[in-house]
């Protein structure tokens, strides 16, 4: 029903009460890697990126499969929903227990890839208009390592 108000590009799902079975580890996790992501982005505005339910207007879907193909970018849509300039909505989830089977996926196992997504996605939104601000400095460093062992 978020997306039915034409205020809102996309709607996310928040995991308000998280199920018991996820542990205090992987719970304080999640909180840790949403604040991270949200001050990387500059962005205060979402609550949960690891809530896989979302809806997506048209132009936000054709965007995104341009953009990100053959990625694990799940994860950070919100997040370039907001940085495109498009309104996120949060509709609140009931959070259930597995009832069967285990996740395949662990804390430390994402960790690495959830860190090189962070460091991608801060790149992408504080130097996409002027990337001579990070590129400039580097090859300088670049350059000058390379006279001094000349």
């Amino acid at each position: 029903n978020a997306l039915h108000d034409d205020n809102v590009d996309a709607a996310c799902g928040w995991r308000r009460g998280r199920a018991s079975g996820d542990g205090v580890v992987r719970v304080f996790i999640s909180a840790v890697a949403n604040w991270m992501l949200r001050v990387a982005v500059r962005s205060p505005q979402i609550k949960d990126s690891g809530c896989a339910l979302r809806a997506y207007r048209p132009w936000i879907a054709e965007y995104l499969s341009a953009c990100l193909p053959g990625t694990e970018w799940h994860r950070l849509i919100p997040y370039l929903v907001v940085v495109e300039g498009g309104r996120l909505a949060h509709v609140p989830v009931t959070h259930r227990e597995r009832s069967t089977g285990t996740s395949k996926y662990t804390v430390f196992g994402r960790m690495p890839k959830v860190a090189s997504d962070l460091v991608t996605l801060a790149y992408l939104v504080r130097f996409r208009h002027k990337p001579t601000y990070l590129l400039t400095p580097l090859a300088m460093c670049v350059a000058l390592s390379f006279l001094a062992s000349s």
